[in-house]
């Protein structure tokens, strides 16, 4: 008799099966969270790589165009200097954007890295003021990342623009 109204006062020790399946579900669903959050801050580290690598070879190429002698300049047409899109070579591209990008649907499990599939610049110099006193120069740059990794296309969000005068630079050099 003891025994019997003791094991009513004090129910077994443990837990019920209702309580293990919901804290089980809120385990699994913390997980996936924590699992998907993880993979959208890794590609988005490495959007922004591809986007800073895209960044510098437009701004190099920018710059190397704006450096060039006032001669140069000065035998451009009227109509302007405009060049479609071209791809970049090969080696150009491994030496700006290198292991940048995240490839998330690699033959194993584990994260790898690769550069974009096919890069392009564009570039034009265009003419202005009459008579010409400075030209527009513009670059931008477009890319396109591996089929597996499903990022698609990316472009510079605006093109970079800069503009040069008609001014003899660097006088001092001359005698």
């Amino acid at each position: 008799m003891k025994r019997q109204a003791n094991s009513r006062r004090f129910p077994r020790a443990g837990f019920t099966l209702v309580e293990v399946l919901v804290a089980s579900a809120l385990t699994a669903f913390v997980f996936v969270a924590v699992f998907g959050s993880l993979v959208f801050c890794r590609k988005s580290v490495a959007d922004i790589r591809v986007r800073a690598a895209a960044e510098c070879l437009a701004a190099d190429k920018m710059n190397e165009i704006f450096n060039k002698p006032l001669l140069w300049f000065n035998d451009i047409p009227a109509a302007g200097l405009v060049q479609s899109w071209d791809a970049i070579p090969a080696a150009v591209r491994q030496a700006y954007f290198g292991n940048a990008a995240y490839n998330a649907s690699s033959a194993d499990s584990s994260a790898t890295f690769s550069s974009p599939g096919e890069v392009r610049l564009f570039t034009s110099v265009i003419p202005g003021g009459s008579p010409v006193d400075h030209w527009t120069i513009t670059v931008d740059v477009a890319w396109t990342m591996d089929p597996g990794s499903g990022a698609g296309e990316g472009r510079l969000a605006s093109p970079l623009h800069l503009r040069r005068y008609n001014v003899k630079r660097a006088t001092f050099r001359e005698k």
